[in-house]
């Protein structure tokens, strides 16, 4: 995902310009929900294993 969001920023930086407080909103929440699914499926391997 990090790839994408830097590939995205090199390519349109100037059309991005404009719109980096929207940017920095969808960048935490898809760094919040990924967090989230990677601690869920944490959760269930450890759950698994006992």
């Amino acid at each position: 995902m990090a790839s994408a969001y830097i590939l995205i920023g090199t390519y349109f930086h100037k059309f991005f310009e404009n719109y980096y407080s929207v940017l920095i909103g969808i960048f935490v929440v898809t760094v919040i929900w990924f967090v989230y699914q990677w601690l869920k499926k944490m959760k269930s391997e450890n759950s698994s294993k006992i």
